[in-house]
């Protein structure tokens, strides 16, 4: 079956991924996967489609991942180094249940034949907040602001067809104010074209489970293309991973779907869903290709019509 394969090679490639040899890697070498990295990194991951995957095969809740939403924008803080990002993470589909607001630094480390990501976690997360949307709120930041975790450094390189970041086992440990006590953090995240795994774990020194990963597959979020609708002159945003929006008076929910049984539903379609829900009708809805530019829908007395813009990504424009 479809759906158990996949699940059995995550978490395969998962397991060995913990215990590959580390290539020798030439200095270009190194900077042609940066580039690479560099070029597939950057945007925004949601994992709606597992989310909805779970509940349709009544997946047990102790072992469901919850929904993340990613956003992973390069931005310019010299102070931190060449290569910088910034992260900001919600879940649940709630922008307002932010739980992760970072700055990333990426250095190229010959010795390790990998890049190295540094994790630079904010004294003040209210200094981030609106920043992915407006990076400019950044610039006066300093790395003095900010808290870097000894043995917290991620590691990534390129595997086969795919990068693979990994910390080193054991060593990334620090207090945490939230859960009030120390954690030991594991991690391994693989990123693909148009995807990225979390399979990462927050446990307490005695191995408890307190937050991240839950059973043996990772959390799958894969990447958004954005899309601004129109009808009757309001405008609205929303992406293709399950995004929701409300545009005059309706609320309008837009899905990308892998067809088959991924989906928990062997006779699902793949490509675009745009659903309108009507309260004691039918829902109605329209079907396009998956790397569709625009999608309408019939509304009755008013038309729905939306554009795929890609500049719309961090800014969110109406």
């Amino acid at each position: 079956m479809r759906f158990q394969s996949l699940l059995l090679t995550l978490v395969s490639l998962i397991t060995v991924s913990g215990c590959q040899t580390i290539e020798t890697k030439s200095v270009s070498s190194l900077e042609d996967d940066f580039a690479l990295f560099l070029d597939w990194f950057p945007g925004r991951y949601d994992s709606a489609e597992q989310a909805a995957t779970d509940a349709a095969l009544n997946v047990p809740e102790a072992q469901r991942n919850y929904r993340r939403h990613s956003i992973f924008r390069q931005i310019e803080l010299p102070s931190f180094g060449d290569t910088v990002f910034l992260a900001h993470q919600y879940r649940d589909g709630d922008p307002a249940k932010v739980y992760r607001q970072r700055i990333y630094s990426f250095v190229i480390d010959l010795e390790e034949g990998a890049f190295r990501l540094r994790v630079h976690v904010p004294k003040d997360a209210e200094a981030l907040v609106g920043a992915y949307r407006n990076p400019s709120l950044l610039a006066d930041l300093i790395p003095d602001d900010f808290t870097v975790w000894d043995g917290c450094d991620l590691y990534w390189r390129f595997e086969v067809d795919r990068f693979v970041g990994r910390l080193k086992p054991g060593e990334c440990r620090f207090s945490s104010d939230a859960f009030g006590q120390d954690i030991v953090l594991e991690e391994t995240l693989t990123l693909m074209e148009d995807q990225i795994w979390f399979a990462d774990r927050g446990l307490s020194l005695d191995g408890r489970y307190l937050f991240g990963m839950r059973g043996d597959v990772p959390n799958i979020s894969r990447k958004v293309r954005p899309f601004v609708c129109q009808s009757n002159g309001h405008t609205a945003w929303l992406h293709d991973q399950g995004g929701e929006a409300m545009v005059s008076g309706y609320l309008i929910r837009l899905e990308r779907l892998s067809g088959g049984e991924l989906n928990g539903l062997t006779d699902q379609p793949e490509g675009l869903k745009l659903t309108v829900p009507m309260r004691g009708l039918r829902d109605l809805t329209v079907l396009a290709d998956k790397g569709a530019e625009t999608i309408d829908l019939d509304l009755g007395p008013a038309s729905l019509l939306c554009r795929h813009v890609p500049q719309s990504i961090y800014s969110e424009a109406k």
